[in-house]
């Protein structure tokens, strides 16, 4: 996980680059939801991505 922050625009950046371990969703989810909550953040935006991998023929080619 990558995290950017520009104090001047009062912007945090989160990437998460790699895979959640499998059976620890739920564990990172809460972890992330406590540490948005004690940083005070005013809104999250949360940007997705599906692995390539985990994807059909029909998908990747349209």
């Amino acid at each position: 996980m990558l995290v950017y922050e520009e104090p001047s625009l009062k912007i945090l950046v989160i990437q998460q680059r790699g895979n959640i371990v499998l059976g620890k969703r739920q564990e990172f989810v809460d972890e992330l939801l406590t540490f948005f909550k004690n940083e005070q953040l005013k809104e999250i935006i949360v940007l997705t991505a599906f692995n390539a991998v985990e994807r059909n023929d029909v998908q990747l080619t349209g």
